[in-house]
């Protein structure tokens, strides 16, 4: 969520893998949706 990974592109590299995959979009609708309704919000940590 919001996190930037460039820092691990092994990481960035299969998170953008994943995300070609034609299920992708319907699989994390809601997560994907949550992420976007927080955008720019500040998180708690705890």
């Amino acid at each position: 969520m919001h996190c930037n990974l460039a820092t691990y592109p092994n990481v960035e590299r299969w998170l953008g893998n994943i995300k070609k995959r034609p299920s992708y979009a319907r699989i994390y609708e809601t997560f994907n949706g949550f992420c976007a309704s927080t955008k720019g919000q500040p998180w708690q940590a705890i």
